[in-house]
């Protein structure tokens, strides 16, 4: 009976999640029809409002229990950014453009206005040398021009002054090299005009490791990632001499990773790797153990498999740490071999991803089968 029970429920559930619309298709569709009845809204409103002013306090209260007032404003949000692409607020658009330009061309700099800090700097890109800074400004005057200063210095040298990056920039964005592998960086950028400068405004940002097996190095570890199918993990992590492995707790979950020591002499233990891992991995087949590295102490090598290993290269082995370059590795190519047996792994774990296996096979009676074999760029040999 509990059996049936539940296949009811399921097929509900089905049925409700495949005819229902979804929350947001609902509130949309419900903003569009008041807004194409927005005149005979209005008409009744002037003429019945004793009808419609408590309908309208109704309609309020019931968006305000039903939690969807956040959901109509994301949709008046969306309505309102897809009704600036059409042509009549292009020509707006256009026009304004064209008539803040000729007022600048005649009246020249007397139309600055002193410029404001920008409000947030940050990396768009990160290399091991070099990094791709842009900012965000507030904009406070159609007409007015500012360029842009930017200075960066190591931040380990706070003493040192700053280096002069880029000077009299008009875009918000400067490209910067010749910078240190896994070296955190100061950078501050300034707005400038005919009426004066603006304070400072200062971020950091890391540049990345060169990778080194094709890992790198975080806060007490070492990492590689590799092997044939690219899907190996190994961390090293430096212990004392002396370490007992009844002393470590490696505790390993999908996209959760945790490493303790436990002193001899009893106490709280000291957590030497924790974090989300970049990816999810194997927690169920790790294996690790302890090796004697004589003076500089003992050594921890915790092994893990990556869950897909069809993804890209990690940056890092967990989330937040320092990254590496991995944007010059290739996977391993495979051979023919190889490549089938990927194939048919990935078709024994999800039957239905490869469109039906190859049963347009069967009596060699057609290829109906081999729709799902288009998306392979994914494996190990096929870069895009």
């Amino acid at each position: 009976m509990a059996t049936i029970e539940s296949y009811v429920q399921g097929a509900l559930r089905y049925l409700a999640n495949a005819l229902m619309p979804k929350r947001k298709t609902f509130v949309r569709a419900l903003l569009c029809g008041m807004l194409a009845g927005l005149p005979l809204l209005f008409v009744l409103t002037v003429t019945a409002w004793r009808v419609m002013v408590p309908l309208w306090v109704v309609i309020s209260m019931a968006v305000r229990w039903l939690g969807l007032g956040e959901d109509v404003r994301r949709q008046l949000r969306w309505m309102r950014k897809m009704s600036m692409r059409g042509p009549i607020p292009g020509l707006v658009r256009m026009g304004s453009r064209c008539y803040h330009r000729g007022k600048r061309w005649y009246h020249g700099a007397a139309l600055d206005v002193m410029p404001v800090a920008p409000t947030v700097v940050g990396t768009k890109v990160r290399m091991t040398n070099a990094a791709m800074l842009k900012w965000l400004v507030k904009p406070i005057s159609e007409t007015s021009r500012e360029q842009y200063e930017v200075q960066v210095r190591p931040v380990a040298a706070a003493e040192t002054e700053w280096a002069l990056a880029g000077s009299e920039l008009t875009e918000q964005k400067l490209a910067v090299g010749d910078l240190q592998p896994d070296t955190e960086y100061a950078v501050r950028v300034r707005a400038s005009n005919t009426k004066g400068s603006s304070e400072w405004c200062e971020a950091t940002f890391r540049t990345k490791q060169g990778p080194v097996d094709g890992g790198g190095a975080g806060p007490g570890y070492t990492w590689a990632q590799g092997g044939k199918k690219a899907d190996e993990l190994t961390v090293l992590v430096a212990l004392p001499a002396g370490t007992r492995a009844k002393q470590l707790s490696v505790v390993v979950k999908p996209s959760h990773l945790s490493i303790s020591l436990a002193p001899l002499a009893g106490g709280d233990r000291a957590t030497l790797v924790e974090g989300e891992l970049f990816a999810a991995v194997k927690h169920e087949d790790i294996e690790w153990e302890l090796s004697d590295e004589g003076a500089a102490g003992k050594k921890l090598r915790l092994a893990l498999l990556k869950l897909n290993p069809q993804g890209p290269f990690w940056p890092s082995l967990v989330r937040g740490h320092p990254e590496v370059e991995v944007s010059g590795m290739k996977k391993p190519e495979l051979s023919t071999e190889e490549l089938m047996a990927q194939i048919a792994e990935l078709q024994r774990a999800s039957p239905g991803g490869m469109g039906g296996g190859m049963g347009g096979m069967g009596g060699m009676g057609g290829m109906g089968g081999m729709g799902g074999m288009t998306d392979i760029s994914g494996l190990d040999g096929f870069e895009e």
